[in-house]
C-alpha cells in the first residue's frame, strides 16, 4: 500500500499557491486551476525569491484547454496564407487527434493535481536554487498514483515513507553556497566573501475523520553574512552586520471529504513572511585611519499571516 507522503505534498501546493480570489475548483464539472506565483527581495549583492505553480485538472478541464489551445492554432494558421499556414493546421490537427485518444481512453473521473516550489538565493551576482520541491497526485478509474521530486542545492534527497502524524519529512541546516567580490574601502582593497547558511525544512501530518486531513508546512530562514580579506600589506580589515534574507513558514491543510458524487475539498493555508532585515558594511584601518563601505542595508519586509480559505462545493 502506498504511503501518504506524495499526496500530501502535491496537494498542499494548492494552499501555498492559491489566492483567496478564485473560488472554488470546480464550474460546472470542470475542473480547471492554475497558479503561477513568485516574488523577489533584495538586490544582486544579497537577495531571496520564491516561485510556487500549480496546476489541477479533471477530465473535462484537460479537454477544455485542449480545445483552448487547438483553436488558438487555428485562429493562427486562418490570419496566415497558404501554405505558409500548413504547419500550425498540423499541429492543431495532430492534438485533436490526441485529443481524441485521450477522451475515449481516459476514466471521466480523472482528476491530476500537480505543484512546483523553489526557493532560491542570491550572493553577489551569483544565483543558487536553495530548495525544489515538485509533487503529483493523479486519480483515474478510482485508483491513486502518485510521486515526488525534492533537491536541495541541484541535489536530489530522500524523502521517508509517511503513515503517522506529525512528522519532519526533512530539515536541513548548513551553510548553502558563497560567493565573493571586490569592494574598496578608501584606498584599501578588499576581496568580501558572502554566505547564506540557514534551516530549510518540511514538516506533515495526517489524519482520518470523515474523510482524509492533511496537513503541510513548508519552511525556510535564511541569514547571509560576510568576511573579509585585505588586499595590501600593514593593513587590516572586517566586517559588520548581517542580513536576514528570508523567513518563511505556510502551514496548509487539506480535508478531502468522501461525498456520494465523488469529493469535495476544503482548503486552508496561512502564510508567514519576514524578508531583508539588517546591513553589512566592510571597514578597512591602515596607518590610524579608518575607511568603511556600506554593502547593503534594509530595513526589513513583514507581512502580517493571512489565511487563504478555498472550498470546493462540487464534487471533483
Amino acid at each position: 500500500m502506498k504511503t501518504l507522503t506524495h499526496l500530501i505534498i502535491a496537494a498542499a501546493a494548492i494552499v501555498c499557491a492559491a489566492p483567496a480570489a478564485q473560488a472554488g475548483l470546480c464550474t460546472d464539472g470542470v475542473c480547471q486551476y492554475k497558479v503561477s506565483k513568485s516574488n523577489a527581495y533584495g538586490n544582486s549583492k544579497f537577495g531571496a525569491a520564491y516561485d510556487f505553480d500549480f496546476i489541477t485538472y479533471n477530465k473535462a478541464g484537460t479537454v477544455a484547454d485542449a480545445e483552448q489551445s487547438i483553436a488558438t492554432l487555428e485562429q493562427f494558421a486562418s490570419m496566415l496564407p497558404s501554405p505558409a499556414n500548413q504547419t500550425y493546421l498540423n499541429m492543431a490537427a495532430s492534438e485533436r487527434r490526441m485529443l481524441a485518444e485521450f477522451e475515449a481512453t481516459i476514466a471521466d473521473d480523472r482528476l491530476i493535481v500537480k505543484g512546483d516550489a523553489d526557493v532560491v538565493a542570491t550572493v553577489f551576482g551569483d544565483d543558487q536554487s536553495l530548495l525544489d520541491i515538485g509533487g503529483y497526485v493523479l486519480l483515474n478509474e478510482g485508483s491513486l498514483s502518485m510521486g515526488l521530486s525534492a533537491k536541495v542545492l541541484g541535489g536530489s534527497i530522500a524523502l521517508p515513507s509517511f503513515d503517522s502524524e506529525g512528522m519532519t519529512l526533512f530539515e536541513q541546516s548548513l551553510t548553502f553556497f558563497q560567493a565573493q567580490a571586490t569592494y574598496m574601502a578608501g584606498p584599501v582593497p578588499l576581496t568580501v566573501k558572502g554566505s547564506v547558511s540557514g534551516t530549510l525544512g518540511l514538516d506533515a501530518s495526517v489524519a482520518a475523520s470523515g474523510g482524509i486531513h492533511l496537513g503541510l508546512t513548508p519552511n525556510a530562514a535564511l541569514t547571509a553574512e560576510a568576511s573579509v580579506g585585505v588586499g595590501v600589506a600593514c593593513a587590516s580589515a572586517g566586517v559588520r552586520g548581517s542580513i536576514d534574507l528570508l523567513a518563511v513558514r505556510v502551514p496548509s491543510d487539506l480535508k478531502l471529504i468522501s461525498q456520494a458524487c465523488g469529493m469535495t475539498a476544503d482548503l486552508t493555508s496561512k502564510l508567514h513572511l519576514s524578508s531583508m532585515n539588517g546591513s553589512i558594511e566592510v571597514y578597512a584601518e591602515a596607518c590610524g585611519l579608518e575607511w568603511s563601505e556600506e554593502i547593503v542595508s534594509w530595513t526589513g519586509k513583514t507581512f502580517n499571516p493571512s489565511t487563504i480559505v478555498k472550498k470546493n462545493t462540487t464534487c471533483l
